[in-house]
């Protein structure tokens, strides 16, 4: 029985062990899950910036084929962002069509994205120009 009796307190090393492990495999668990959410908020934001420009260029070759003189418009404000488009004359009938779609906005964009496309005069029936 004196045996028992020395080894007082030898549960408290090996508890304060546990602890730690359990702890620290808490916080990298942790940390990756806020990584990953980051990532993926900003993949997202990517995605709607990409669709707002594009969403910019089908915008413009509406109006294009409504108005031949449309030279685009600086920032539509769409669903979360904003878009906005510049259409250059490169020779008669051919003409470039930028956008570029912010989120959240122009003045203070999170993500940007931009799309450019050339397109030309046609012959058709319900429009003139197309892709």
């Amino acid at each position: 029985m004196k045996l028992l009796q020395n080894q007082t307190g030898a549960i408290f090393p090996l508890a304060l062990i546990a602890l730690t492990s359990v702890l620290v495999i808490t916080l990298v668990l942790v940390s990756g899950s806020v990584t990953f959410k980051q990532n993926s908020r900003y993949s997202l934001d990517n995605l709607e910036a990409t669709a707002l420009a594009e969403a910019g260029i089908d915008k413009a070759i509406a109006s294009l084929n409504k108005n031949p003189q449309y030279n685009g418009e600086t920032e539509t404000a769409l669903g979360s962002g904003s878009y906005s488009v510049l259409v250059t004359t490169i020779s008669p009938g051919v003409k470039q069509v930028s956008a570029t779609g912010y989120i959240p906005n122009k003045e203070d964009p999170v993500t940007t994205s931009r799309a450019s496309v050339q397109i030309s005069e046609g012959v058709g029936v319900s429009f003139n120009y197309g892709v």
